[in-house]
């Protein structure tokens, strides 16, 4: 099983290109509640300037991306399966979770009697006031992390829960100052790794650094950051820090322990190239050369891949990684509104990039990969429209939404270009 990050959220407009510059169980059932429970479980490739780090090992296994790199996000995959927040109307969320090797999409609840409505039920997340929660998972644990209301009435938290929402718990509250969904979350076997904004009462802005304890919920300030600065990525001890500066933007790293700031490994004009960081690795679009680069900061290597394509890219996504190759969504010249883009492999081995074109069937964008299981791909690859009926200040209220759709076709498949996904079969 590989885990991908999830990037739904960043790819449902394309707006989200242009603002960007750039999971562990086996499975047994419980009974009754149609729910199969996981168990616990010019700036060119060679002209940067390169450092390779001694070798550490980390305390608490290595860490490791989780989340988006725009903080968490709806959706969040483990070893075996999937969980998506749906929205239940007119003020709550509830954790939609597939099986894999079933092919069942359950609420996250045992009790087959619950209208997950209330927080009676496992699956129950609030969104009072306005507030968009998210999910995260790590190790063995889901993660819901909720932001503060537009009142300030429900403050920033962070909550924890077994995979099958079995001994949910809060693990963390913050200020209502305070904002958690600020880039990258990290995580080792101990703890949970964020970038956390602090806006004080004449709106100044302070960002550190900070570690949550996924036992004890202490919250600690590892590093002060100035506010153009985020996390990125981690080398399995330290951590990749960017930072932007005008028009420049360079990758230094962070020693959590020492909370020291090696020299910076690379530095780049925002013109010259487009990409981001999967799996420890840069991997990125250089404009000056019409090349796709995969470069390892711990060791110093680069691998390059001329464009082949005659496609003339504008700014990559970098998605996931499949088998190895770079999956990408891209906006190209041919499309400068980003209305219509597509997505592509690169494969660094062969030295051979390819439009894969796997688009949704919704509307026209590239479908959101999720993860891998046995020999599929899951993706989002459809929404569909439902109308939901409610009673609000003594009235009964109708409002139409959105739910994606989560489906699966062979990894072949997915690599040869071809979009048959099955959807995975929900169960009421």
């Amino acid at each position: 099983m590989k885990m991908y990050k999830k990037t739904g959220a960043a790819l449902c407009a394309a707006a989200a290109f242009l603002l960007t510059a750039c999971s562990q169980q086996s499975a047994s059932a419980t009974a009754g509640s149609g729910f199969t429970e996981p168990a616990a479980a010019s700036a060119s490739a060679s002209a940067a300037p390169t450092v390779a780090p001694a070798v550490k090992m980390p305390q608490n296994g290595p860490i490791h991306q989780i989340g988006d790199e725009g903080g968490t996000n709806l959706y969040a995959s483990s070893e075996n399966g999937y969980y998506m927040l749906v929205p239940i109307f007119p003020n709550s969320y509830s954790i939609l979770y597939t099986d894999y090797a079933a092919n069942k999409q359950v609420f996250l609840c045992a009790n087959p009697s619950c209208d997950h409505q209330s927080d009676a039920c496992t699956s129950y997340v609030d969104a009072a006031q306005g507030n968009i929660p998210g999910l995260l998972f790590s190790g063995d644990k889901l993660y819901v992390v909720s932001p503060a209301s537009v009142s300030d009435e429900f403050l920033p938290r962070v909550e924890a829960m077994d995979a099958n929402g079995a001994n949910r718990k809060l693990l963390a509250e913050f200020k209502a100052s305070q904002n958690l969904n600020t880039g990258w979350f990290l995580a080792d076997d101990a703890k949970l790794y964020f970038v956390m904004e602090d806006i004080d009462s004449s709106g100044i802005s302070k960002k550190a650094l900070c570690s949550l304890d996924k036992q004890s919920g202490k919250v600690q300030t590892l590093q002060a950051l100035t506010n153009d600065q985020w996390i990125l990525d981690s080398d399995g001890c330290d951590v990749y820090l960017k930072t932007i500066d005008g028009s420049q933007h360079s990758i230094s790293l962070l020693d959590i322990k020492n909370g020291a700031v090696a020299r910076e490994l690379d530095r780049w004009a925002q013109s010259e190239r487009s990409g981001n960081m999967l799996g420890g690795k840069m991997y990125y679009y250089d404009f000056s050369d019409n090349t796709f680069v995969r470069k390892d900061y711990a060791t110093g290597e680069a691998a390059v891949v001329d464009n082949t394509t005659g496609v003339s890219f504008t700014m990559i996504y970098p998605e996931s990684l499949l088998d190895g190759k770079l999956i990408f969504s891209a906006i190209t010249e041919q499309n400068p509104s980003g209305n219509n883009v597509s997505n592509f492999c690169v494969d660094f081995d062969k030295n051979e990039i390819c439009e894969l074109a796997v688009m949704r069937q919704d509307r026209r964008r590239p479908v959101n990969l999720c993860s891998v299981y046995a020999d599929q791909v899951y993706a989002l690859y459809d929404s569909a429209s439902q109308t939901a009926t409610f009673e609000l200040g003594g009235q009964i209220k109708a409002t139409t939404y959105c739910t994606e759709q989560l489906g699966h076709e062979s990894v072949q498949d997915f690599l040869s270009g071809r979009s048959n996904f099955v959807p995975c079969e929900t169960l009421d």
